[in-house]
Formats: C-alpha cells, structure tokens, sequence
C-alpha cells in the first residue's frame, strides 16, 4: 500500500488553529453542547481525574479527536496497482473543460 498526500489539503485545518498560549488570550467563540445528568458525571470524574477543569478536558479531547479525524482523511492510501493507474492518469496531458471556461471566463484558455 502506499500513501498519496492530498496536495489540495493543508496539513492542519485552517480553521482549527493550534492551541498555544498566546492565542489562549484570544479565545472568544463559543461552543456548548447539552448532555445527560450521566455524561455530565462521566465528564466531571475524567476531568478530576486528570486534575483539570472540565473545560479544558472537554477542549483537550474533542481538539485531539477533531485532529485524528483531520488526519485520517488527509492521506490516500491506495495497492500497488492502483497506485501506478493514479500516477498513469497524473501523467496524461491535461484536457480543457469548456463549460469550466464558460463558468469562469476569468481562466485563461487552452
């Protein structure tokens, strides 16, 4: 199997900034979810647990699920054989779509 990084997609999404310090101040969007008396307790124990607030439990793990999903869809993994038609079709000449200039006469033609 071999691995095709998505060249269309950035490492980290560009929307999900890293958290650092200095952006910690600037913190101003706000994100809350309702949940169950259970999940509520389940929540409270694992942060107290872990000796932190709630918040940045909450923060921590849905920001380091939210990047492992980013992750997982950033390769393609593609056989041996796929892998050579991908490369085969990268390598064709490439083929104008009229209705893409049609669409957008700011392209340049040919």
């Amino acid at each position: 199997m071999r691995k095709v990084r998505r060249a269309l997609e950035p490492m980290v999404h560009p929307q999900v900034p890293v958290i650092t310090p200095s952006i910690q101040a600037r913190k101003r969007h706000r994100l809350e979810v309702r949940v169950t008396p259970a999940q509520d307790a389940l929540i409270r124990r694992a942060a107290d647990l872990e000796h932190t607030t709630v918040t940045s439990f909450v923060l921590d793990t849905v920001t380091a699920h939210a990047t492992t999903v980013i992750e997982a869809h950033r390769d393609l993994v593609l056989s041996g054989d796929a892998f050579d038609r991908f490369l085969a079709e990268l390598d064709k000449p490439a083929v104008a779509v009229p209705e893409l200039f049609r669409r957008h006469p700011s392209l340049p033609e040919g």
